[in-house]
């Protein structure tokens, strides 16, 4: 997705979901094109051996390649409902309201954030995905099943600490 930045503003990380968090709906899809590719190339033979078969055989293969498009399709458009941008000033947060189909764009400058929190159970720790929670004076956004989330909240840390050093060093030039 194209982010809409201000001039001198510069993209440095982007995170959305892992595809980690859907593997159970990945591994129906590809069990159903499986079960797809093998009903039509083996299924001639099952015909002779199990009566009836023959006649269901292509509506049970079109099912299955609906279902593995079905989920293959599910799994993209759960995993781009919501998308974080780190720029240089902001935090630009995205989200699909897949009811209305609206996106809204969130902004957290960087100035109000308080603090930033990385959770990982050990299953996640392995998996490399976790929760990371923005919390701002009154507000708390908090993101699930993101890829790499230390990497996040490492890289906002980067930027906080280099703007504070710039404020630090124009006070010291101007007194």
């Amino acid at each position: 997705m194209k982010w809409d930045l201000l001039p001198g503003e510069v993209l440095i990380h982007e995170a959305k979901a892992s595809h980690i968090y859907f593997l159970k709906y990945f591994a129906i899809a590809v069990l159903s094109f499986i079960g797809f590719l093998f009903l039509m190339i083996f299924g001639g033979k099952l015909a002779g051996i199990v009566p009836f078969f023959g006649m269901i055989r292509m509506q049970l293969a079109s099912l299955l390649l609906i279902i593995s498009f079905i989920m293959f399709g599910y799994v993209e458009f759960k995993r781009n409902k919501e998308k974080i941008a780190l720029t240089n000033e902001r935090i630009l947060i995205m989200k699909r309201d897949p009811k209305t189909r609206r996106i809204r764009i969130e902004t957290i400058p960087l100035d109000k954030l308080i603090r930033v929190s990385v959770y990982q159970t050990v299953w996640q720790r392995l998996l490399g995905t976790g929760e990371i929670v923005f919390q701002i004076p009154g507000e708390t956004h908090t993101f699930e099943h993101i890829r790499n989330p230390k990497e996040l909240e490492r890289a906002v840390y980067r930027i906080l600490e280099k703007s504070k050093s710039s404020r630090q060093e124009i006070i010291y030039r101007s007194a």
